[in-house]
C-alpha cells in the first residue's frame, strides 16, 4: 500500500512538472510569436511596434519573467523602431537595456552585437562618427558574428553591420574608395548564404546600391 502511495505521489509530480513544462513552453511560443510579428512590420509600422512591443514586455514581466531571450529580443526591436521614428533618446534606453543584462539567456551574445549596431546606427545620425567606427571596431572584435555563422538572428545582425558599415562610409569618409570596394566584395560574397527576411535584403541592396553609385561618381572624376 505504501509503495503504491509513493508510486502516486510520483506520478502526480511528473505530470505536474510536465503540465508546467508544456504550459511554459506556449508562453514562450506566444512571446517568439508577437517578437516574429514585431519584427516582420519593423520598417512599414515602426510606431506599431513600438506599442506592440511594450505590450509584450508587460506581457513577459506578468506571465514569463525568466525568458530572457524573448525579453533581450523584445528590447531591440523597440530600439530599432525607436531609431526609425527618430526617438534617438527611447532608442538607448532600449539599447541599454540590453547591454546591461547580467542574466544568461542563449542568445544574449548576438542581442548584444545587435544592440552595439543600433548604437553604432543613432550615434550616425546624430553625428558621432567617431563612436559610431569605434562600436563597429569593437563588435569585430568580440568576433561573435563569426562564431554563429548560419544561426538566423546572427545572419540579420551580419546584414545590419554591413548596412552600418556602407552608410558610414558613404556618408563621412572623404576618401574611402577602397574601403567601399573592401566590404562591397566581402558583402557580395557574403550575402547568397545570409538568410534574411525581404525587408532586410532591401535595405542591405539600397546600401549596396548608394557605395556603387560613390564608387561610379569617383571614377568619373
Amino acid at each position: 500500500m505504501k509503495k503504491i502511495l509513493f508510486l502516486t505521489c510520483v506520478a502526480v509530480v511528473v505530470l505536474c512538472s510536465c503540465s508546467g513544462d508544456h504550459h511554459d513552453s506556449l508562453l514562450r511560443a506566444k512571446v517568439d510569436g508577437r517578437n516574429k510579428n514585431a519584427f516582420v512590420e519593423r520598417y512599414k509600422h515602426p510606431d506599431w511596434v513600438i506599442r506592440y512591443s511594450s505590450a509584450t514586455l508587460d506581457f513577459i514581466a506578468d506571465s514569463l519573467p525568466y525568458y530572457y531571450d524573448g525579453m533581450l529580443r523584445t528590447w531591440n526591436n523597440m530600439a530599432f523602431a525607436y531609431y526609425l521614428v527618430g526617438s534617438y533618446d527611447s532608442a538607448l534606453v532600449c539599447v541599454d537595456k540590453v547591454l546591461q543584462f547580467e542574466r544568461n539567456a542563449d542568445n544574449k551574445d548576438v542581442e548584444r552585437v545587435i544592440a552595439m549596431l543600433n548604437k553604432a546606427r543613432v550615434l550616425q545620425r546624430t553625428s558621432n562618427i567617431a563612436d559610431s567606427y569605434r562600436i563597429l571596431y569593437e563588435v569585430d572584435r568580440t568576433r561573435t558574428l563569426e562564431r554563429n555563422k548560419g544561426d538566423l538572428l546572427c545572419n540579420y545582425a551580419i546584414a545590419e553591420y554591413y548596412i552600418t558599415i556602407l552608410e558610414l562610409h558613404y556618408h563621412y569618409r572623404d576618401d574611402h574608395s577602397n574601403d567601399v570596394l573592401e566590404s562591397i566584395a566581402e558583402i557580395e560574397n557574403k550575402r547568397k548564404i545570409l538568410k534574411c527576411d525581404y525587408a532586410q535584403d532591401m535595405a542591405l541592396n539600397c546600401a549596396l546600391a548608394k557605395s556603387y553609385l560613390t564608387l561610379s561618381h569617383s571614377d568619373d572624376s
